[in-house]
C-alpha cells in the first residue's frame, strides 16, 4: 500500500483502489452507487474512473469484455485481469516510477 502511494497519483491511486474493492469482492454485478458508498466517493467520480479503468484495463487485454455495462453499474465477474499486471501497468505510466527506474538505470550504467 505505502509503495503504491509513493507511486501513484492520486486519480491512478483511486482506480488502484476501486480495482482492488472489484477483485476482493464476490464476483457479482454492483451499481456505481454501491462502489461509491464503500470507496466513500461520488457518483460522479466513481463513474469517471470506472470509465478510465474500463479503458485501461481494454488498453491492457484488447480481447478483454468491458466491465463498465452502460446504465447498470460495473460486472466483476467479467474482470479477469490480476491486480499485478494492472499495478505493471499504473506504474509503467507513474512518473516517479520513471524517475527511479532512470535513476537505476544511470547508477547501472556507470
Amino acid at each position: 500500500m505505502i509503495f503504491e502511494q509513493l507511486m501513484f497519483d492520486s486519480s491512478q491511486q483511486v482506480r488502484f483502489n476501486i480495482f482492488r474493492l472489484l477483485t476482493t469482492l464476490t464476483p457479482a454485478h454492483y451499481s456505481i452507487d454501491d462502489i461509491g458508498q464503500k470507496m466513500n466517493l461520488t457518483y460522479q467520480q466513481v463513474y469517471h474512473h470506472l470509465r478510465e479503468l474500463n479503458r485501461e484495463i481494454i488498453e491492457i487485454e484488447p480481447e478483454h469484455p468491458a466491465i463498465l455495462i452502460k446504465n447498470h453499474g460495473v460486472d466483476s465477474r467479467l474482470l479477469s485481469l490480476s491486480i499485478d499486471v494492472y499495478r505493471y501497468h499504473l506504474l509503467k505510466e507513474s512518473l516517479p516510477f520513471f524517475f527511479y527506474n532512470m535513476l537505476l538505470m544511470l547508477t547501472i550504467a556507470l
